[in-house]
């Protein structure tokens, strides 16, 4: 834990109560920054038996609060000198609880609520993969017993549906709040307990 930081421990329901709340509690800009960590799934990773074979346990820097198409316009009339008029496609299966909050939800059962995060390209994420709950060396997984074909192969693509070239990109992330591990946000690190 960094010096001067407060430990908060907080509940799931609490961390998102705190997020509903954000321009209130948060952010009197609308945009804020925090180191968050997490455990997910490794999406490259094969499916067995209904489960990923790989997770990952990652912590980064990432900014919460952040309209995707006003990003991608703002980096491309940055770069091109003249915005291009980028609209965002909806999100599949999920929705925001309420407009200018960086809360969504899941559509189908609503019983889900997610995080919405972006993460930098310039950012040096901390990750850490896992093998039925114990850390592995990348080296030692990333090949074609635990990684997809698609998985293993160099991707091109960046934000924007390509209209945000490699030096500015970034990635949209949606967070399950129940893979949050802790947060830090205003001089606390919130735990999740």
């Amino acid at each position: 834990m960094s010096k001067g930081k407060n430990l908060v421990h907080v509940t799931v329901a609490e961390a998102v109560e705190m997020f509903l709340n954000y321009n209130k509690e948060l952010s009197a800009s609308g945009v804020a920054f925090s180191n968050v960590t997490y455990l997910v799934d490794e999406s490259k990773s094969k499916t067995v038996k209904g489960s990923k074979m790989l997770q990952k346990m990652v912590t980064t820097n990432a900014t919460i609060g952040s309209d995707y198409a006003k990003k991608v316009n703002k980096i491309c009339k940055d770069k091109q000198g003249e915005a291009i008029d980028f609209v965002a496609q909806p999100m599949r299966g999920k929705d925001y609880v309420q407009e200018g909050s960086p809360v969504c939800y899941d559509t189908k059962t609503n019983t889900k609520k997610y995080l919405v995060l972006i993460i930098e390209n310039h950012t040096k994420p901390q990750s850490q993969l896992l093998l039925n709950g114990l850390e592995v060396k990348r080296e030692d997984v990333w090949n074609d017993t635990y990684i997809t074909p698609a998985g293993l192969k160099p991707s091109n693509y960046t934000s924007g549906r390509g209209a945000v070239d490699k030096e500015n990109d970034f990635c949209f992330r949606t967070l399950d709040f129940n893979n949050l591990i802790s947060y830090n946000m205003n001089g606390n690190m919130y735990l999740i307990s």
